[in-house]
């Protein structure tokens, strides 16, 4: 019990943390916006659907931080004997490989911290740490589509019937896509599918599966 209570309150100073980076990143990603539309080209405010491939000068550096918030539906046709809700905020940061080869250079590689709760079936808190890599078709480009897939650790309070340890591992696939609005700062749009185990370290270990949506804002730099 005093495990549980010392999990949730950790949860809670995470989650409270998280909103205080969300309300700088917010700021941060208003102020390239601003500067972007003061500054930017008129052809480039004006006519969103040219130049899709061209790249923006002003991602120059490879790096990218970004925030989303999401949720999703759980299944239960992947293992799960019952369909765990969920709903997520994420904080990414990644780096674009620098390389002179084609098929590297649109590698990304990153790191999101990532918590929420289950809504359905009972409350319940989960919060995770997973290494990504992402690809990204028009590295750059206004409309950058991307798939990415990733393997990371988790803490969560759902237990029985699907779950049984508070520590479990992540695995998580998807795809999305930037949308450039000014500058350096652009929409993303994800859809992932998440899977929780514990890869048999105690039963049952039957796993949550979830569909997850997202949208937020990303900045390079």
């Amino acid at each position: 019990m005093k495990d549980s209570s010392v999990c949730k309150d950790s949860m809670k100073v995470l989650l409270g943390a998280a909103r205080v980076f969300a309300s700088g990143f917010l700021l941060w990603a208003y102020t390239g916006l601003a500067e972007g539309s003061t500054n930017a080209p008129t052809d480039l405010r004006l006519d969103v659907s040219s130049s899709t491939s061209e790249p923006l000068a002003s991602q120059s550096t490879n790096w990218n931080v970004g925030f989303t918030v999401g949720a999703g539906f759980g299944v239960t046709a992947l293992g799960s004997s019952v369909a765990h809700d969920l709903a997520t905020t994420t904080l990414h940061a990644g780096k674009l490989l620098e390389t002179e080869h084609t098929f590297f250079s649109h590698i990304e590689l990153a790191g999101e911290l990532w918590g929420g709760g289950q809504f359905h079936p009972e409350s319940a808190y989960v919060v995770g740490l997973t290494p990504f890599a992402r690809y990204h078709f028009l590295p750059k480009a206004r409309f950058t589509p991307f798939i990415d897939a990733g393997a990371g650790f988790t803490a969560t309070d759902i237990m029985h019937p699907d779950l049984s340890t508070t520590f479990e591992f992540n695995l998580q696939a998807g795809a999305g896509f930037h949308w450039t609005l000014r500058k350096d700062v652009a929409l993303t749009f994800q859809a992932r599918y998440l899977h929780l185990s514990n890869a048999s370290i105690e039963s049952p270990n039957h796993g949550v599966n979830s569909f997850l949506f997202s949208a937020g804002l990303t900045r390079f730099f």
